[in-house]
């Protein structure tokens, strides 16, 4: 895409509102994918920039989207200090995280921030660490996105398999 929009045409455009998702040219004509808004300004602006024939296809009015999303698990690092996992895809972003609390339970809502078109890649495990008002002790920590119980992770647990196993392949074990 960099070969087909310069930053220079990126920069003009974004200064309008507008976002450059993808380009391409397919049997001689260029296809654009932008945000911006769904109106003949976005086109305007963009034919102007790239001539009338391109074909311009908006996909959303706002270059990133918010979500919520499920938390995958969670473990007090510290008292008051709530670690939470997020499995997240490349694109992604944690945006926020809304904790709401009492004397019986921990609620959080996690929102992402992603483009409208997702990049190729695996997901990867991403820790945030969030800060209680008071320890969590007994209480547990339930999802606002559908209300299941948030699953208990041991990272102490893991780290310590993972080296173990570093450790026996190693040592040729």
């Amino acid at each position: 895409m960099d070969e087909i929009v310069t930053a220079k045409d990126r920069t003009a455009l974004f200064r309008q509102g507008i976002t450059v998702v993808d380009a391409e040219c397919t049997a001689g004509r260029l296809t654009l994918e932008v945000t911006g808004g769904d109106d003949e300004r976005v086109r305007a602006a963009v034919r102007a920039r790239f001539g009338e024939e391109a074909r311009v296809e908006i996909l959303d009015s706002y270059p990133r989207q918010l979500y919520v999303h499920r938390c995958a698990g969670h473990m007090e690092r510290e008292a008051g200090r709530l670690q939470l996992r997020w499995v997240l895809w490349p694109g992604q972003v944690l945006a926020d995280i809304v904790v709401v609390e009492d004397d019986e339970c921990v609620v959080v809502l996690g929102l992402i921030s992603q483009p409208p078109v997702i990049d190729d890649g695996e997901p990867c495990d991403v820790p945030t660490h969030v800060y209680l008002e008071q320890p969590l002790g007994e209480r547990k920590v339930y999802d606002a996105c559908g209300g299941d119980e948030i699953r208990y992770v041991n990272v102490y647990a893991e780290m310590e398999a993972e080296l173990a196993a570093g450790t026996r392949s190693s040592a040729g074990g």
